[in-house]
């Protein structure tokens, strides 16, 4: 995702169960007197959330922030010349597109698709 999309990281707080029909947005936390929706990104990518002391991603969606659950490890930022970014053509996550790491295509998470079926 991009840098632009990130509100802050902090520690995970517990969540609280709802019924939604939002597909992978299943809770919502307080951040001081912020409530959020968390949207599942783990789950929607088919992978679990690892370590003992989770991190909340905060991140700017265009219907109001949300947080997501990640890993304990602190994510790596990457600086990318925007001339280098392309088409990302797998269909697994909703991306904006994607640069070229080395063998590895990394794609971009589009945070304005979250919650939307993939197809």
């Amino acid at each position: 995702m991009k840098a632009l999309d990130v509100a802050s990281i902090s520690p995970w707080c517990e969540s609280i169960s709802i019924a939604s029909q939002t597909p992978f947005v299943t809770a919502v936390v307080r951040q001081g007197q912020t409530l959020m929706a968390v949207f599942d990104l783990a789950a929607s990518l088919h992978l679990t959330v690892h370590g003992s002391s989770p991190l909340s991603l905060r991140v700017k969606h265009p219907l109001g922030e949300m947080v997501m659950c990640i890993d304990e490890k602190m994510p790596i930022l990457h600086t990318c010349d925007p001339a280098t970014l392309q088409t990302y053509h797998g269909k697994d996550v909703p991306a904006e597109g994607s640069y070229t790491n080395g063998l590895d295509e990394i794609p971009i998470l589009s945070v304005s698709r979250l919650g939307v079926t993939l197809s």
